[in-house]
């Protein structure tokens, strides 16, 4: 990635008041406090919360505990709160606005909700299903304030980087969830029955445990890593895993199974890596407060025989023999480890419904609100016996209430929770989903082709001078800043990254025009492959520290497809305004007078062509909206293509601007290919810009 700086003209934003962080309370784990959270409801699950700390007693090890620390944490929206908007049916042919642009802010976060896609073990059936429904919760049920992230367990490492407010983002990673073959998990959500015997059998049985347990463990080492990497983050922190099952128990033959139903799942075999990997992550969760939850995403399933069921020549014999039993039991097990974990951290499983759009809008009721309970703990609990591990600590919460329930935390193991280490905060920055304000920043970001036919993305960051530290040399005006940048691509996996050090020096003139102007770094990135990316941006003042970020989602788009297609959207100042300090409006700014116009530019590729003129037959049309409402609009206008034989044209266009009052606005741009099919002939692109006076 290269970068290069400019002065350009533009106008500087007003002055941002940091308001105050507004954290959650800490659930933490050390010798002088104890604190867990808590969720009572009633008999109809509906949530209780005004109950006083007398309502409770608390028991460590069976002894009582005097409570210390009482509070409700009502996390619901006010009643004037801002809902998610409903989702709109468009008729056939028509393009939906621009999302609603919203800035995540840290302050502003109620609920960090993690959707664990559990790909290591889910069927290829499930997963079907997971897609369609995620879709769902997504668009209908995700909430302002709530900060999300849609991580599947075989996707690396990079997943942090991908909690965001940007519906868009989070329906990207739903639409590149696929199933994964190697897991635990075949084809069908029940495993179907299978009647071998001999030593061939019993070798695919000892394979499929050792697949069981090597994916469990994997598993669980994917929601460890997002658990710990949540610790600092804010609001009411969730994890939800969607799965097929988690076993705790071993796999048994057909024959053992039947000879040993008698005993009780009590009587199984446990396999005591998942189980220790299990404890340790609830009690990770514990200290980090982060509650999970488990989804079974096999539904509700018959566990009669099915056509799957093979090598059976007397099914009812099969059926007499208690096979039906023991698929029962099988799914019970598969459950277990689910059950197991949510159990633990104070959570709940979901199962037994096909609709997982439903199960997860449970888990949002659920986070609505909690008690946060804490008590003095004996200093003796932290000092480990005999030079062994940190023992483990049972705590139980019982309400006095009648007919109420709660559902806490079980337990933790002995030791205090570490000091937190000093971070780096200019990284921490890039990577955060939130915004920091130190340095004002805005970044424009399109797509774009080069001259050499090669994908590219260009950026353009504009910086406000008047938060730079500057002094003066030799009556030049001298200042240092460091700058970050990083792409990521669906995956979380890094497209391009760059550190620079900018060392500005400018002219008494020069200087005064940038306070005003700004300053203009630009960069192309060349992307190999088509899809959405996200780009990141972060600067330090290294004078002061004062550090600032921006990011930008950009959808890259296949032009092998030959669909009709856009490159992003440019605004500019027309020829003369762009000069005049007075009337700002460059492309990296996008704040415009209002006694201003606006121009735009933009690439159609991949249009068909008129047989008889070997033109392309394009409409195009001009949207403007505020929030979600159209304020502006022009009827279809066909595009005048100069030169013949090509499937690419340049569209341009004026707005004047007299007519909007000040504030936010986004410009959408819509293209129809009269020659295509509807369902390949329609693109649209937009971008967002201000108007002050």
């Amino acid at each position: 990635m290269t970068i290069g700086l400019r002065c350009v003209v533009a106008a500087a934003v007003a002055a941002l008041a940091a308001p105050g962080q507004v954290e959650s309370p800490l659930i933490r784990v050390t010798v002088n406090l104890v604190q867990v959270d808590a969720v009572v409801t009633d008999s109809k699950g509906r949530q209780v919360t005004d109950l006083k700390a007398e309502d409770f007693e608390i028991t460590e090890d069976g002894r009582p505990q005097k409570i210390t620390n009482f509070s409700y944490i009502r996390l619901s929206p006010s009643p004037g709160a801002v809902t998610a908007p409903a989702p709109v049916k468009l008729p056939r042919g028509a393009v939906a606005p621009p999302p609603a642009q919203v800035e995540a802010k840290r302050e502003d976060v109620r609920r960090t909700i993690v959707l664990v896609v559990d790909d290591l073990g889910l069927s290829f059936e499930s997963m079907g299903e997971v897609r369609r429904d995620l879709k769902r919760f997504v668009e209908q049920q995700l909430q302002p304030g709530d900060l999300a992230a849609i991580v599947r367990t075989s996707g690396g490492m990079g997943a942090l980087d991908q909690f965001t407010t940007d519906r868009r983002l989070l329906l990207a990673a739903v639409e590149r969830l696929r199933w994964y073959p190697g897991g635990r998990s075949g084809l069908s959500a029940i495993e179907p029955v299978n009647s071998g015997r001999g030593a061939g059998q019993q070798a695919r049985d000892q394979e499929a445990q050792f697949r069981r347990v090597t994916y469990s463990l994997g598993t669980l080492g994917a929601v460890s890593y997002l658990v710990n990497g949540m610790r600092e983050m804010p609001g009411r922190k969730s994890l939800i895993l969607i799965s097929d099952g988690l076993r705790l128990r071993s796999t048994l033959s057909e024959g053992e199974t039947m000879a040993r139903q008698h005993l009780g799942p009590s009587a199984w075999d446990r396999d005591e890596r998942v189980v220790e990997a299990l404890r340790h992550l609830a009690d990770q969760a514990n200290r980090a407060a982060v509650v999970v939850y488990s989804v079974d995403a096999r539904g509700v399933q018959t566990l009669a025989p099915t056509a799957d069921d093979t090598g059976h020549s007397d099914m009812r014999a099969l059926i007499n023999a208690g096979r039906g039993d023991s698929r029962l039991i099988g799914m019970l097990l598969d459950q277990e480890g689910l059950q197991v974990l949510s159990h633990e951290t104070g959570g709940f499983l979901v199962h037994d419904t096909n609709r997982i759009d439903f199960g997860l809008g449970q888990v949002l009721k659920d986070l609505e609100g909690y008690y946060l309970i804490g008590y003095k703990p004996d200093a003796s609990r932290f000092q480990p016996r005999n030079g062994k591990q940190a023992d483990f600590h049972a705590i139980k919460l019982q309400v006095k209430v009648p007919k109420l329930h709660v559902r806490s935390r079980s337990g933790y193991f002995g030791y205090e929770d570490p000091a937190k280490p000093e971070a780096d905060r200019f990284a921490a920055a890039l990577f955060s989903p939130f915004t920091s304000s130190g340095v004002r920043l805005r970044l424009t970001s399109v797509f774009a082709e080069a001259a050499d036919a090669r994908t590219t993305i260009t950026l353009m960051l504009h910086i406000d001078a008047r938060d730079l530290t500057f002094s003066t040399e030799g009556g030049d005006r001298q200042a240092t800043a460091d700058l970050l940048a990083f792409t990521v691509d669906e995956r979380g996996r890094p497209v391009d990254k760059a550190s620079y050090k900018a060392d500005i020096r400018l002219k008494p003139a020069r200087y005064e025009y940038a306070l005003g102007a700004g300053l203009v770094y630009t960069s192309s990135i060349p992307v190999s492959q088509a899809g959405p990316y996200q780009v990141r941006v972060a600067v330090r003042d290294t004078a002061t520290g004062r550090i600032g970020t921006a990011s930008q989602f950009i959808e890259v788009p296949d032009l092998k497809k030959r669909r009709l297609a856009l490159s992003g959207l440019v605004v500019d100042s027309p020829a003369g305004q762009a000069q005049d300090r007075e009337a700002p409006g460059v492309a990296s700014f996008r704040v415009f007078r209002r006694k201003g116009a606006l121009d735009f530019t933009c690439q159609i590729f991949n249009a068909r062509l008129d047989r008889s003129t070997r033109k392309p037959a394009i409409d195009t049309e001009v949207r403007v909206f505020r929030g979600q409402q159209q304020v502006f609009a022009t009827e279809p206008r066909r595009l005048d293509v100069a030169s013949a034989g090509s499937a690419r044209a340049t569209a341009k266009g004026n707005m004047p601007l007299g007519a909007f009052e000040p504030g936010s606005y986004a410009l959408q741009f819509v293209v129809r290919d009269t020659l295509a099919k509807e369902s390949r002939g329609v693109a649209a692109q937009w971008i967002d810009f201000d108007v002050i006076e």
